[in-house]
């Protein structure tokens, strides 16, 4: 008796592999939830797609281009405070210069913390 080829084995266990009710199971269960994953997919693909633009994309496809500079007002990693917070002063622990800042007085009944 001949031995069934490398092809034929692996025919096979495809067969079989297809009709496992473990496995038709499986699929219908991701047949059944595929509607509502498959936007949140799309959305998350287009998201980190966009991200990955100037270095290319995800799979590095695309023209690089260079990544804009902005001023440190637009750059939303910079956190620079506005003129207009400036000039209202005060509300903020560094509004005042530290000779103009009164220490605070302890809390009467209370020891100082050490």
């Amino acid at each position: 008796m001949q031995e069934p080829s490398l092809g034929e084995q692996i025919w096979e266990v495809l067969v079989t592999s297809l009709f496992d009710p473990a496995f038709l199971i499986k699929a219908l269960v991701l047949l059944a939830v595929m509607p509502i994953i498959w936007p949140a997919m799309k959305l998350i693909w287009e998201e980190l797609n966009a991200a990955l633009a100037p270095e290319g994309g995800v799979f590095g496809r695309r023209e690089r281009t260079a990544v804009p500079k902005r001023p440190p007002s637009e750059d939303p990693w910079i956190s620079v405070p506005l003129a207009s917070h400036r000039s209202r002063g005060g509300g903020g622990a560094f509004s005042q210069p530290a000779a103009r800042r009164k220490a605070p007085s302890p809390a009467r009944g209370r020891r100082p913390r050490r």
